[in-house]
């Protein structure tokens, strides 16, 4: 063990180490160019400066509110632009309920899904398609309450290090950002392939500056 990590082999070609610092809040570390890929596990808000990965917004003025009809309800959602993923949280389990969803481009309609089977409380839509103003989310409830929608997030495919908006302590270029929760030990790895995410409300404060061991 060295004064600032320990270092252990995962797989062939993949290095983890564990940073001293392990208290909550904003981390920064240097990105080297034998671990391009360093990462936090993927349940932590982070992302790598230079790249692109998914920021996450809660926009209060997404939902425009829900129609009935019988034995379904259709829920609508104002798309900021850019974005490219819903994801709706319903206040209980869908029970299997089917689901569908639908995207529209200036007065264009686009099937994302059909019948899709949801058994629990949480609905993901992703699209391809350039422009999307507008999803609506349709949920077959028949004989089940009516769903009601508890919160939202719409995702962005972004570089964060683009975002005039993010202030510049975020924004220093080969970085590694994460955001350690507390009250848990993290490891940081070499992962090619993670997705990383943060959310917008998280990019609060002043990371605190992390450092691999020499020789790393």
């Amino acid at each position: 063990m060295t004064p600032l990590a320990m270092l252990v082999p995962v797989l062939a070609g993949q290095i983890c180490f564990t940073p001293p610092d392990q208290t909550a809040g904003w981390k920064r570390l240097d990105i080297s160019d034998d671990l391009p890929a360093i990462a936090a596990p993927p349940d932590v808000d982070q992302f790598r400066v230079g790249e692109e990965g998914w920021l996450l917004e809660r926009d209060p003025s997404v939902y425009q509110g829900m129609d009935r009809h019988t034995g379904r309800a259709t829920y609508h959602f104002k798309i900021p632009k850019g974005a490219r993923r819903l994801d709706v949280g319903f206040n209980g389990d869908l029970r299997g309920a089917k689901v569908e969803a639908v995207a529209w481009v200036g007065g264009r309609q686009y099937n994302l899904f059909d019948d899709r089977r949801v058994a629990y409380s949480l609905v993901s839509v992703e699209w391809g398609v350039q422009g999307v103003d507008t999803v609506d989310v349709t949920v077959h409830h028949h004989l089940r309450p009516v769903p009601v929608v508890g919160g939202w997030t719409v995702a962005r495919w972004v570089d964060l290090g683009s975002e005039t908006e993010v202030s510049p302590a975020f924004r220093v270029t080969r970085s590694l950002y994460y955001r350690h929760p507390g009250g848990r030990t993290l490891e940081l790895c070499n992962l090619p392939g993670q997705v990383l995410t943060v959310q917008r409300e998280a990019l609060i404060g002043r990371p605190a500056s992390v450092a691999l061991p020499r020789g790393s």
